[in-house]
């Protein structure tokens, strides 16, 4: 299984089947330890299942991660190669952002002029609200000049294409890197 870091393309899917096996695998281990608890001691207040109660906790980290991807999807192959040929500005890919009241996916965006392009392939959430969360959790170290959310892909790319003949913006890589922090 390759490798992906945030922000490449194939995050979603990878993360999602890491997840998925590391959270199998603790289930397993947690399983194996309460049974051995019972087969040596004959009942289930012994060490093994305490053990096995604190094993939950990280368990539990690893299936909300893999609960939260399984409705995100990445933009297509053939989308990801078109805007693959939109040289001069900084693209990222496969993110998915919680907030204290929703969770979203940005499947692909572009960063240049200080301004950022998001594209969304879903309508449950609102731009408005996307705008604010970002503005407030990215732009608070520095400021973007636009944030947009596109909802139509041919749109998106059309406005990234145009983006790219701007000048780039100090903090450029610095928006990036913002999002990558608050991002699953």
């Amino acid at each position: 299984m390759n490798k992906f870091k945030k922000g490449e393309y194939g995050y979603i899917e990878f993360k999602r089947k890491s997840q998925l096996v590391i959270t199998m695998i603790f289930f397993i281990l947690i399983a194996v330890i309460l049974y051995t608890g019972y087969g040596i001691f004959n009942n289930n207040k012994n060490i093994l299942t305490v053990f096995a109660a604190v094993l939950a906790i990280p368990t539990a980290k690893f299936a909300v991660t893999y609960i939260i991807l399984i409705p995100r999807k990445s933009i297509t192959r053939d989308e990801y190669d078109k805007l693959e040929t939109i040289y001069g500005i900084n693209k990222s890919f496969d993110y998915v952002v919680t907030s204290q009241d929703k969770i979203f996916c940005v499947p692909c965006l572009a960063v240049k002029d200080n301004s950022m392009y998001l594209y969304m392939n879903t309508e449950k959430v609102k731009e408005k609200y996307v705008v604010d969360y970002l503005n407030t959790m990215v732009g608070k170290e520095f400021k973007i000049n636009t944030i947009k959310v596109f909802k139509d892909y041919s749109v998106f790319f059309n406005e990234v294409r145009k983006l790219s003949g701007n000048m780039p913006g100090k903090n450029d890589e610095k928006i990036i890197e913002e999002l990558k922090n608050i991002s699953v």
